[in-house]
């Protein structure tokens, strides 16, 4: 692809983008670093689908801006925020490093009545042993093997 501003003056050369080219700039941009303006592409396309809001909950997470994923993370457009939607958003936190801002979505899940599963239990352990928080992963890993 070159550079960011190739994949810009390309997007910008398309008359009435659909969906499909709307989401891939969105992905394209988050991986490529210019956050201010994945979420100005994000904030246009109308129908977003899950691969956009995940992009940029992963856009803002890759580039230090986590509580900034979690805020759009509770914003999503869903019926149903179900144990995969909280495992994919935490699993984002626990590949970066993000233990205290992973179980802070954890006990949010929790207060939703939403059972973890085993995705939930290696992305809390992850986390925790990332960000050197080996206590807490323990604690919480303990209390979802009982139920």
């Amino acid at each position: 692809m070159g550079s960011l501003r190739d994949l810009k003056d390309m997007f910008f050369s398309i008359n009435n983008p659909d969906l499909v080219t709307q989401t891939t700039m969105v992905v394209a941009c988050a991986k490529l670093g210019d956050i201010k303006f994945t979420r100005q592409q994000f904030e246009i396309t109308l129908d977003r689908d899950v691969i956009a809001w995940n992009a940029m909950k992963a856009g803002y997470v890759r580039f230090g801006e986590p509580l900034n994923g979690l805020e759009l993370f509770n914003a999503m457009e869903m019926k149903e925020k179900n144990v995969y939607t909280w495992s994919g958003a935490m699993g984002g936190l626990a590949m970066h490093g993000y233990g205290k801002e992973y179980l802070d979505l954890f006990t949010l899940m929790q207060q939703e009545n939403i059972t973890p599963n085993e995705v939930t239990f290696l992305s809390i352990l992850k986390a925790c042993s990332v960000a050197g928080l080996v206590e807490e992963g323990w604690k919480h890993s303990k209390s979802m093997t009982k139920e």
